[in-house]
């Protein structure tokens, strides 16, 4: 996963130069491919046929060596998504979902242009540019069948954000240009963290680094879809967001530490795009930390958040109530990895971090709206 996000990372930043799109987009495949093992990756864009088809066209392609191009292959050219027998792809393109698996498991009107060009399992990830649907990145395992882990799902997803600005030809909504101004934040906090935090390990920084860009990527993906707003419902956000948030419980599961379930209060007010992002990452930061902590009462049967507003001043509180129905104490101490993230997520919602205000809260953010 470490090497995936350092070649995801450089693709964004190699994408947003001043290279030529199309030598700068295959270069991107490249790197992006053979660090996440795969052996194809390729960008197909739709258009419209005069009679109202959805059709696809192979644009841009990248084949590990030994591997056969597709790009040139007739069959792959002005494909009808719908009428070939991938109306369920369009279907969840239109939503902004992925289209992942092994082709064994695929229904039948599916696999055979697929197993023609010998793939074995694959993950595609619709591209909107403009607020449209524009085409798919592919990647493609000839070798094996493999499972497609939700981190790595959602690392790959963010290439279509960067893909969204090369493909566009238009300025950016201010959804895709917050979106991969973060990215960028977080990619630079990784490369301060590996230059003063040694004792980290690689994977546990990548892991890190993975949650936050996943966390944008869910809040992206609920954008996308809808028309352009100068201010966002943060309840509509957070319910959006807040199965990505459970996933961090699970993990936390998995290395031994268990978060209990948890719950979402969220008052019915709106902040501008950028604001409400950086609270979606505060709270995925926060989440990380208690989910590597051992403090919390093993009699904790609710982890909730809540965020509120009252008289112009928002707040973000994260409380753990135990099987009593009653709060549990508890501490908040971030690490040096935690701290780097956070203090300038404070400075942009121009928040102070502020003592408990009942027993159980494990942090406390207060903000102005």
């Amino acid at each position: 996963m470490a090497r995936v996000l350092e070649k995801v990372l450089k693709a964004h930043q190699d994408l947003l130069s001043e290279s030529p799109p199309g030598e700068a987009i295959r270069e991107a495949l490249g790197k992006v491919g053979q660090a996440a093992q795969v052996d194809r990756v390729y960008v197909f864009q739709n258009h419209t046929s005069p009679s109202g088809v959805v059709c696809t066209s192979h644009r841009f392609e990248w084949a590990a060596s030994g591997v056969p191009r597709e790009i040139d292959n007739e069959t792959l050219q002005n494909l009808p998504l719908r009428e070939s027998g991938y109306g369920r792809w369009l279907d969840s393109f239109l939503e902004n979902k992925p289209v992942f698996g092994n082709i064994c498991d695929f229904p039948a009107p599916e696999q055979p242009i697929l197993e023609a060009q010998q793939i074995k399992s694959l993950l595609i990830l619709p591209i909107f540019a403009g607020g449209e649907l524009w085409g798919f990145v592919g990647f493609d395992d000839c070798t094996s069948q493999r499972e497609w882990s939700a981190p790595e799902i959602n690392l790959l997803f963010s290439l279509t954000i960067v893909l969204d600005t090369v493909f566009s030809g238009a300025p950016l909504p201010a959804s895709e240009s917050v979106t991969l101004e973060l990215i960028a934040f977080i990619g630079r906090m990784r490369d301060i963290h590996v230059a003063m935090f040694s004792s980290c390990s690689e994977q546990e920084l990548a892991e890190r680094t993975c949650a936050r860009i996943s966390s944008l990527v869910q809040a992206y993906r609920f954008f996308s879809t809808r028309p352009p707003a100068p201010q966002v419902r943060v309840k509509d956000l957070f319910e959006a967001v807040q199965p990505f948030f459970r996933t961090l419980r699970d993990e936390s599961t998995a290395l031994g530490v268990p978060l209990p379930p948890l719950e979402l209060r969220v008052d019915d007010f709106s902040l501008p795009l950028a604001r409400t992002l950086n609270l979606i990452l505060t709270v995925t930061e926060v989440l990380a930390i208690l989910g590597q902590s051992r403090e919390l009462a093993r009699s904790a049967t609710t982890l909730s958040i809540s965020l509120m507003a009252k008289q112009r001043q928002g707040e973000l509180a994260i409380c753990v109530d135990d099987e009593r129905r009653q709060a549990t104490a508890g501490t908040f101490a971030p690490d040096g990895m935690a701290f780097l993230i956070l203090r300038p997520l404070r400075e942009r919602l121009n928040a102070v971090e502020a003592p408990p205000t009942s027993p159980g809260q494990m942090f406390r953010l207060v903000f102005p709206l």
